[in-house]
């Protein structure tokens, strides 16, 4: 923000003005704030900005990120002036980064996971099913049904009241 500008808005505007001995302070307080909402608003507007929730995945480096930059700028181009070879370009440096993309990937999975997990059979087994998104069905290998969950709760209710039967109440 240019610091002239906001001076000459400020000296411009009704906040500068004399103040009446018969201001009210509610009154003075919304002129306070509209006049320096409306001097935001004109110097500096408002623009809506993208997050992404969340961290990349782990393999997700610098030079990643440099890439992505990279294409987003060719796609930013592209989409400024239409032209074919900006899109052959755009198109392109977008191949070109989903390979880097699957490659640290692969490197990642292949160096550090499986290398750390060392001759342990079950922690290779649990690397590569969580590798492959392999996921373990539980539902069908469970024994337990909605009348044992309520019989527990039950008992275990009866069970406290049992043991709690003879005691004062807490002094409210």
């Amino acid at each position: 923000m240019d610091r002239d500008q906001l001076r000459e808005a400020l000296q411009s505007s009704r906040l500068c003005a004399p103040v009446g001995p018969d201001a009210d302070v509610d009154q003075l307080f919304d002129t306070y704030s509209s006049v320096l909402h409306d001097i935001a608003d004109q110097l500096a507007p408002s623009h809506v900005i993208r997050r992404r929730p969340g961290r990349p995945t782990p393999w997700f480096d610098a030079e990643c990120r440099a890439e992505r930059r990279h294409c987003r700028r060719l796609e930013r181009r592209y989409r400024r002036t239409c032209r074919p070879d900006d899109r052959r370009s755009w198109v392109e440096a977008t191949r070109r980064r989903f390979a880097l993309y699957r490659t640290k990937k692969e490197q990642y999975l292949n160096n550090r996971r499986l290398l750390q997990c060392g001759r342990s059979s079950p922690q290779l087994w649990r690397s590569m099913n969580s590798m492959f998104e392999r996921q373990r069905d539980v539902s069908s290998s469970t024994s337990h049904t909605a009348e044992g969950f309520a019989a527990f709760f039950q008992k275990r209710t009866d069970d406290i009241s049992a043991a709690t039967a003879g005691t004062q109440p807490p002094p409210i």
